[in-house]
């Protein structure tokens, strides 16, 4: 059995040799006792318990509600487990998403540079957090993702967005590190979003960037961008300005 760490886990070239993997994750406040596998703690400390399994079925727990599920090839086993877990499929994944593969109960969907085109049903309906990352490289049709998901995360991904690939029942909408795309009109839709999150983005945001049914605007973590008028428009309430390199002071709340 081998083991990762927080930071390795999060990577996908530590799995890069490891046919799938399943990390077993749970991190609760224990008293003396601690957690299940993990030995024991103080009281109030986080205690994580962590395990990679290379291509051992014997020792997934059926039922276990903490896991943290990463697959390099095939999913075959997520039947095996729980509901509340969270799925990332790491670059160069190659098993076709049908709408039976990925079974309902699913949360959070991380989905790096997968080989199969998504489908109108590949995602399960319970997903209420997506994430694009870096790499992905697909087009996203509008369907493809469901109306479950409320926050959507979208890195440095590769193939553009068109109109109708952001469904307007997403609330939160992050546009992480390296996204490259102008936002044109149309590419957040008006309606269900209210949040929108700039992180380090590539391009410049122009007029109609931002749709006028957005409530709040975060820009952040060095989000080099001219506020020109017409690029925050009139609906927006409120615009937090953290860790940016515009012209204004550093962690600043403007109220419109």
């Amino acid at each position: 059995m081998d083991f990762l760490d927080n930071c390795e886990i999060c990577s996908s070239n530590k799995l890069s040799n490891i046919k799938y993997s399943l990390i077993l994750f749970e991190e609760r406040k224990e008293g003396g006792g601690g957690t299940k596998g993990g030995g024991g703690g103080e009281e109030g400390e986080v205690v994580p318990y962590q395990s990679v399994l290379n291509n051992n079925n014997n020792n997934i727990q059926e039922n276990n509600e903490e896991f943290i599920e990463t697959f390099k090839e095939n999913c075959k086993d997520l039947s095996k487990v729980g509901k509340k877990i969270r799925v990332t499929l790491l670059d160069g994944f190659n098993e076709k998403l049908t709408p039976t593969t990925l079974p309902e109960g699913i949360k959070s969907l991380h989905l790096f540079d997968i080989k199969q085109e998504l489908e109108i049903g590949s995602i399960p309906n319970t997903v209420v957090s997506l994430s694009l990352e870096d790499g992905f490289n697909q087009i996203l049709k509008p369907g493809v993702i469901p109306e479950s998901v409320k926050e959507l995360y979208i890195h440095d991904i590769k193939q553009d967005l068109i109109i109708g690939s952001i469904p307007n029942t997403v609330r939160n909408v992050y546009f992480q590190d390296g996204f490259n795309q102008i936002l044109t009109p149309g590419i957040v839709p008006k309606g269900g979003v209210k949040y929108l999150y700039f992180y380090n983005i590539k391009q410049k945001l122009i007029i109609v960037s931002i749709p006028e049914t957005i409530t709040t605007v975060f820009i952040l973590n060095g989000t080099n961008q001219n506020l020109t008028p017409g690029i925050i428009p009139e609906g927006v309430k409120l615009v937090y300005l953290i860790d940016t390199k515009l012209k204004t002071s550093q962690n600043k709340k403007i109220k419109i």
